[in-house]
């Protein structure tokens, strides 16, 4: 569930940057960490708010629809989270909450 690759991304971040709210409510469903931070310390909600070049507005209003979904689930923006907040429990193993 919060396996990452090698940017530090889990799944969740991968339906927040294509903005596919079905799959992020799923995952969260499924306990997806909410709060991990990739590589470069971003959160998925961070991912939510960014403005990527190559978006159109369909998938610009659905990566806003699943920021909704990440706030209501108790997600952060990097600037707000303080280093002992971050979801990632050192160990990136897959289901590591299983």
């Amino acid at each position: 569930m919060n396996a990452v690759d090698n940017g530090g991304c889990t799944p969740l971040f991968w339906a927040v940057y294509a903005g596919r709210p079905e799959c992020a409510t799923v995952l969260l469903a499924a306990g997806a960490a909410v709060n991990h931070r990739d590589t470069n310390g971003r959160t998925p909600l961070d991912y939510a708010l960014a403005q990527y070049e190559e978006d159109d507005e369909s998938t610009a209003a659905a990566r806003a629809e699943v920021a909704v979904l990440l706030e209501a689930a108790g997600g952060l923006e990097e600037a707000d989270l303080s280093d002992d907040d971050d979801d990632d429990n050192e160990d990136d193993s897959d289901d590591e909450d299983a």
